[in-house]
């Protein structure tokens, strides 16, 4: 809960952006994204994937334990969030492949 909070707050400040401004983006009020940042309320999905869309960031940076901030490929970002959209089998699915392509690639784990 306080790390979620902690990294809205450094990126809500790194993009010049005031409490009031960032509230309004994610469709709540200013008290309560003051008590996002000061780990009062812990922030539900809704609101880690709209501060994610607001500052091109991954959700699971909201969340802890892994270190994305950005994705910096927006092309890629947008196959991903289509592919979020569909149901579970299917994602599960393109999940599995993405992986095996990645294998085949000899990309990092």
């Amino acid at each position: 809960m306080m790390e979620s909070g902690k990294r809205l707050r450094a990126l809500r400040r790194e993009n010049n952006m005031t409490q009031a401004q960032l509230a309004e983006k994610l469709g709540v009020t200013e008290f309560t994204v003051c008590r996002y940042e000061n780990g009062r309320i812990a922030m539900p999905i809704e609101a880690i994937k709209k501060a994610a869309a607001v500052f091109d960031a991954c959700p699971a940076y909201f969340i802890g334990g892994v270190d994305c901030k950005v994705l910096a490929d927006q092309d890629l970002m947008a196959v991903f969030l289509r592919a979020e959209k569909l149901d579970a089998a299917k994602r599960t699915l393109i999940k599995q492949t993405v992986k095996a392509m990645l294998d085949c690639m000899g990309a990092e784990k």
